[in-house]
């Protein structure tokens, strides 16, 4: 589903998850959807 989102929705996503969580959470969130898109393709 992720890999189906497009850019905009994912950056806003990630902006959500950017003023919400403490940094390291946030990085492994990021890590975690950017290998979903990736595993996508």
């Amino acid at each position: 589903m992720w890999g189906n989102a497009r850019a905009r929705e994912r950056q806003e996503v990630l902006n959500v998850l950017k003023a919400k969580f403490p940094e390291r959470y946030r990085e492994l969130l990021e890590q975690y959807y950017k290998s979903l898109q990736e595993g996508e393709r």
